[in-house]
């Protein structure tokens, strides 16, 4: 029971720390039209809030290493409720941006507590799966909104849909509280002396990254540039290629049903296996290329679809696999590890959408899809480099 609980709460806090970004480009036509931004502006905000994260994932990874996971949770939680409610009656761009970056700094909170309480609690034997579970809570948060689009999308009800999610986080907070006494520990300590409790775990991590961790880091930019652009900026493509804003919504909510079996499965798979964790990463990136190419043609509307189903179902599935894939080569610090992955990650959603925004105002959207099925295959070549460094590091033990 207590494993069930981790990966629920490891999901439950992945979803919800997306929640900011993703009703942003969910909702984007009608906040734009609202607030007054184009795509230019809205890659801006997309890159603002992976910037925020690059800045602090780091930090943030050490930081959950010496707190623990449940205080980790509770604290992203409580950022992330802020971030919302705020978005939710903002009245200029300024004060949207500056809640982008609160959402930000929960996020870059959220996915080590996630990670390390899935790597403290589940069997390493079934942590394959595990991850799957827990890093399907992306495209389960892009499923909601895709399933949300249509509730609200008249102009002036958008902002109902982020005051409802701040109250799904605030239920996240009760439970991973209740847990936390369950458990003996001391929910009212005083934050600076849990801050001085420094457990074994979190003083092994090295001062220099290895090689390995850093070709990884380079494979999680690249992939990021490429997937969080797809995630933002592909309602808005939908509806400039015909789409209704609903029909953009549903093509979304497809699009994130097939990455969330995509995760599952691939889960399941490593976990059978035993090996080749990073071999189907980089089948899978290469595999997604696809679906951006078929995106950056731009024909027929199936293209459109089937082009969303290919680039999210797997050229984004490989999420879970790959984060377990840096937890199991680095179950040391495995805190820290995921905070270098995120910085990574950060990076790369900073500049990704902020080219693709760019791109798509100068070039179109061609183009710009075609530079990220470019950045996947980028992806793919360096998590191979890593998996060379792996087992060369591995032959002089």
């Amino acid at each position: 029971m207590a494993a069930a609980r981790t990966v629920a709460f490891a999901i439950s806090l992945t979803t919800v720390a997306n929640l900011p970004l993703w009703l942003l480009t969910g909702l984007a036509p009608q906040i734009a039209t609202s607030l007054g931004f184009g795509e230019a502006v809205l890659g801006a905000a997309v890159a603002t809030f992976y910037t925020v994260t690059a800045l602090t994932s780091l930090s943030s990874g050490r930081l959950v290493d010496r707190i623990g996971w449940r205080p980790g949770m509770i604290l992203a939680a409580l950022v992330t409720i802020l971030s919302l409610v705020g978005m939710g009656a903002v009245t200029g761009l300024l004060g949207l941006f500056a809640l982008l970056v609160v959402g930000a700094i929960g996020f870059s909170i959220a996915q080590p507590s996630a990670n390390l309480g899935v790597a403290r609690v589940i069997n390493v034997r079934r942590q394959g799966t595990a991850f799957g579970i827990k890093q399907s809570s992306l495209p389960v948060t892009s499923l909601l909104v895709g399933v949300t689009v249509p509730l609200f999308a008249d102009l002036g009800r958008w902002r109902w849909a982020f005051f409802a999610a701040a109250v799904l986080v605030c239920i996240l907070v009760v439970a991973v509280a209740r847990e936390q006494v369950r458990n003996g520990e001391e929910p009212r300590q005083p934050f600076r002396a849990v801050l001085r409790r420094t457990p074994r775990h979190a003083r092994s991590a090295p001062r220099r990254m290895p090689p390995a961790l850093v070709a990884l880091a380079c494979a999680a930019a690249f992939g990021a540039a490429a997937t969080i652009s797809l995630g933002g900026f592909l309602v808005v493509y939908a509806v400039a290629a015909g789409f209704t804003p609903v029909e953009a919504g549903q093509i979304l909510a497809l699009a994130s049903v097939t990455c969330l079996v995509g995760r599952l499965i691939s889960g399941v798979v490593i976990d059978r296996r035993g090996r080749g964790k990073l071999q189907l990463v980089a089948v899978m990136m290469l595999a997604g290329c696809l679906g951006h190419t078929l995106l950056a043609i731009r024909g027929p509307g199936w293209t459109v679809v089937v082009g969303a189903v290919m680039a999210f179902g797997l050229g984004w599935a490989w999420n879970g696999v790959f984060a377990f894939a840096v937890v199991f080569h680095h179950s040391e610090y495995p805190g820290t590890a995921t905070g270098v992955i995120q910085t990574a990650m950060g990076v790369g959603g900073t500049i990704g959408p902020l080219l693709f925004g760019l791109g798509v105002d100068t070039y179109g959207y061609g183009p710009a899809w075609t530079g990220t099925a470019l950045a996947l295959a980028a992806s793919a070549a360096c998590v191979l480099i890593s998996r060379r460094l792996i087992l060369r590091q591995l032959e002089t033990l």
